[in-house]
Order: C-alpha cells, then structure tokens, then sequence
C-alpha cells in the first residue's frame, strides 16, 4: 500500500492481518511512492497489481505487478478410505503455509463423525517407516483406507466450535522456505472399521513467503 503525507506520497508496503496493520517493507527500485492509484489483487494469478497514480509531481499511469518470489501453496490430494463418500479432507482458510505465521488447518469429516482425530505429517509422499507409499491399511482393520504420507509427527486436532483443528507456527527461517510437507488426518470413528478409525484425503504444503 501507499499512502500520502501532506504533498509527499510515501512509498511503504502495509499489510492488513485480520487485526492490526503492519508495515512490512519499503519500496527501494521501480514504483515510485504514489497517491490516488488503484490496486486489486487478482486470485487466479496471485498477484497485486498497481495501477497509476500521483507521484507528488504528476499524474502516471502505468502497471506495476508483484508476487512473492516463493508462493505459499496448500493442495488436497488423492486418499481417503473407499467407499466413503464424500471423504473426509483437510481445509486452510489461507494460501498455505507461510514463513513467520501462524498455519491453522481444519477437518471436514465428510459423511463421518469422529470423536477425534489426529494429523499425521510427513517430509515425504514416496515412502515412510521402511514402507513404500501408498500403504494399504486394511490389514491393520481400516477397511479400504491407504497412508499416502510418511508419518514422522502426529499430534492430536483441538476441538474448537464443533471443529476440529490443527494449527502451527512456522518458524522464520530460510531453510524452510518452499520445503513441502504431506499431512493426512487420522479420525477416531468406532462404527467405521474393525479399527475404529479411519484417514483423510492427502495435503501437499509448501512453505513460502509473503
């Protein structure tokens, strides 16, 4: 965002949080601080777009595009336990995971209703725990379920609201940026299975940037 003060346009990026603003860095090349200008944000392309303005000593018009140069990304996948329908999945309310920011993702049990659930996330899709992915787990009493990710954390999903909820801070640091992670959500359903328990359709992250 720019903003003037007094006669001057300031160029400053703003962000809005869902709460407070906060000021996230300031122009240094190429757009000109500026007044009266028009943005957008277009979502198929994920990216803002500036259009003209009042630099402070004349009108302008012009078309300035940014991104991030690492996008955040979060993508429901194949899975679930067949003949469920519709499967249980995963949801964020955001673009996918980002650097320095709080990651909350949701469960739609689908046609289920677990008592509980817990998220099970993985560094890989391909194998996990010596076995190759995707692993049937009828063997193990979940009928027609398969794990399609490598799971090296579970942590058990907050019931909030009649939701169920997973969430993570993603700590700012570099060697995170674009790592992918695979997430699959295990439900605790005792008219499901001889387990008890079934799994979610498969979640692919991306870590990215603002």
């Amino acid at each position: 965002d720019t903003a003037s003060s007094g006669a001057m346009p300031l160029g400053e990026t703003w962000e809005w949080d869902g709460s407070r603003w906060c000021l996230r860095s300031s122009w240094t090349a190429g757009l000109s601080g500026r007044a009266v200008w028009s943005m957008g944000y277009v979502t198929p392309l994920r990216k803002t777009i500036i259009l003209s303005g009042f630099t402070g000593t004349g009108f302008v018009h012009d078309e300035w595009e940014w991104q991030t140069p690492r996008l955040a990304d979060y993508q429901i996948l194949r899975g679930g336990c067949a003949p469920i329908s519709p499967a249980p999945i995963l949801r964020t309310n955001s673009i996918g995971p980002r650097s320095d920011d709080d990651f909350v993702v949701t469960l739609l049990p689908g046609s289920l209703a677990p008592s509980a659930a817990v998220m099970l996330t993985g560094f890989s899709s391909v194998t996990g725990g010596g076995h190759t992915l995707p692993l049937a787990l009828s063997s193990y009493g979940l009928s027609g379920c398969s794990l399609w990710v490598a799971a090296e954390l579970a942590f058990p999903m907050t019931e909030s609201s009649s939701e169920l909820t997973w969430s993570a801070r993603i700590p700012p640091d570099p060697a995170f940026l674009a790592a992918r992670v695979w997430q699959q959500a295990l439900l605790l359903d005792l008219g499901a299975n001889p387990a008890g328990a079934t799994v979610s359709r498969t979640a692919e992250a991306t870590i990215g940037v603002r």
